[in-house]
């Protein structure tokens, strides 16, 4: 997929705080690639690519198993691309056969 950056993202990626640091940016630019319709990355697109920082995963102070850590940001990532499991799939760096399996276990 060939896409353009519409220069206002450039600007906005300067200037953006990055809280999760080259992950974080990282993660923005592959959930953008994923759910870009068209041809050119707009800034349209920023607010819902970034939107895990402002729906935090695990809140603060609260104790939770790993497997519920897992189920709550696989459950963040099915909501961001639209219930896309190819989308999640790839955001979470996992085969989408491993992802249905963890859909299953989790009952997502």
């Amino acid at each position: 997929k060939n896409l353009s950056i519409d220069g206002r993202v450039w600007e906005w990626m300067k200037n953006y705080d990055f809280p999760g640091n080259v992950r974080e940016l990282k993660n923005i630019i592959e959930r953008a690639v994923i759910m870009e319709r068209g041809v050119k990355i707009t800034m349209e697109l920023m607010p819902a690519v970034s939107s895990i920082k402002q729906s935090p995963i695990l809140p603060d102070k609260e104790n939770i198993t790993l497997d519920e850590l897992e189920k709550r940001y696989i459950k963040s990532v099915l909501e961001q691309v639209n219930q896309n499991k190819s989308a999640a799939a790839r955001v979470l760096g996992i085969a989408r056969k491993t992802l249905r399996e963890k859909i299953a276990k989790y009952k997502l």
